[in-house]
């Protein structure tokens, strides 16, 4: 081979030699580039989380102000508004019925009364009832997990690939300490879903007791509003006797509609003690998980 020939082969394996040194930088470069892109992608998914829950933790006001403050365990706010007027009108009922019977009975001059009776129940008679009835109570809190469906759709990845390992707890879970910052904020929403739960069962025993209580003892006034006026002015012995029948019928139901009422409103209680339990640990949980991730942030 000449010398020319050894010439031309040597520069031509210099040339493989640069070819592929080019193409090892370019995908050097590539692999940089893709690198630095997840890790900004890890670091707005960290961001995405923190202002998530956050946003949670500020339902904590949403829940007090319906309950009363979370370390106040007795306290149950506005929910039982509804209770609280069930009673009021049920005594309010039963007074009146009451009342009407023993005027009724006056008036056909079959029973006599006091004037202090007579006066008590004129009173009674113009005062009304007139306490506003209860809305629908309304507790659910709005919790976001946008970021937590991002991170299961495709996050995980990121996380594995760049979350720190520490030799300090992340987070408490259940007593035992998690060292996974991915756990850690898992274990959040898990809670979230557990205190979903929890209010959603406050609000339905709550405004299906009442509502569907209420609306047996309208139905059941309304009835009774009937068969008096049927009666009209009749004062004969079988008129009396429908009317005391159904006095005495509308008075057990008022009574127990308050008895069931009663129940659920013990009941009631039991679950917002539980709620707010569970409310403080997600609170406590949020602070250690927002301050976890502030560390991975820095």
């Amino acid at each position: 081979m000449s010398n020319k020939d050894k010439s031309l082969l040597f520069d031509k394996s210099v040339d493989l030699v640069f070819m592929f040194l080019g193409l090892y930088a370019a995908i050097a470069v590539q692999d940089l580039v893709d690198h630095q892109k997840d890790k900004q992608n890890y670091q707005q998914l960290l961001s995405g989380f923190k202002e998530e829950l956050e946003s949670n933790q500020d339902q904590r006001s949403n829940i007090e102000s319906k309950l009363g403050k979370l370390e106040e365990i007795n306290d149950i706010g506005e929910s039982g508004a509804s209770f609280k007027f069930f009673s009021s009108q049920g005594k309010y009922m039963d007074q009146f019925l009451d009342c009407y019977l023993d005027m009724k009975l006056k008036s056909i001059k079959k029973k006599s009364l006091s004037d202090k009776r007579i006066k008590s129940c004129k009173v009674l008679f113009k005062k009304g009832f007139k306490l506003k009835a209860p809305e629908h109570l309304d507790l659910t809190p709005v919790y976001r997990k946008d970021v937590w469906r991002f991170y299961l759709a495709g996050g995980v990845q990121l996380f594995q690939m760049f979350e720190k390992k520490v030799k300090e707890a992340r987070c408490t879970i259940e007593g035992k300490p998690s060292y996974g910052l991915a756990i850690c904020i898992g274990s959040i929403y898990t809670v979230l879903k557990k205190v979903e739960e929890q209010v959603a069962e406050i609000q339905s025993l709550v405004n299906d007791t009442y509502f569907n209580r209420q609306g047996i003892l309208d139905a059941e006034f309304k009835n009774f509003k009937r068969v008096v006026k049927t009666l009209g002015k009749r004062t004969d012995g079988e008129a009396i006797s429908i009317l005391k029948k159904h006095t005495a019928h509308l008075k057990s139901d008022v009574q127990n509609g308050q008895q069931a009422v009663d129940v659920s409103l013990s009941l009631m209680r039991f679950k917002i003690k539980q709620l707010k339990k569970t409310a403080l640990a997600l609170d406590q949980r949020f602070n250690e998980v927002l301050k976890a991730l502030n560390k991975e942030i820095k």
